[in-house]
């Protein structure tokens, strides 16, 4: 959504006359609002990631624990629990790792919208 709100920011022409859009502080704002969502997300699902491991090794110790009655019987349906785990772990990892790209992004727009607020407009703040 805010790449096509400030598409014109980085594309956009800046010879006279030309139609271009005059972005304003309030636009400053609402780019760091989405940078602050993704920035949210990130650490949901970096806390997610976390949860998960310690789930996954919780369930592992249980096949190493000698009083766990069903340690033989269970340990197929604990290794496919663990093997799901992984994946999903595997999944939130690569989840983060666009967010902290799309995170770049929006950082870079804001600093260009910024400029151009504040150094090309100052008048329009």
């Amino acid at each position: 959504m805010f790449c096509r709100q400030t598409n014109l920011a980085v594309l956009g022409s800046r010879d006279p006359g030309s139609n271009r859009r005059v972005f304003t502080a309030k636009d400053v704002q609402r780019i760091q609002e989405w940078q602050d969502r993704v920035n949210e997300v990130v650490m949901v699902a970096e806390s997610n990631t976390a949860v998960m491991n310690s789930l996954r090794g919780f369930y592992e110790e249980l096949l190493g624990d000698t009083d766990f009655p069903v340690r033989d019987s269970g340990k197929g349906d604990v290794d496919a629990f663990t093997t799901q785990i992984n994946y999903m772990i595997a999944d939130l990892k690569l989840q983060i790792t666009r967010a902290n790209l799309l995170e770049r992004i929006t950082r870079d727009r804001k600093d260009l919208v910024s400029t151009l607020v504040f150094f090309f407009f100052p008048d329009r703040n």
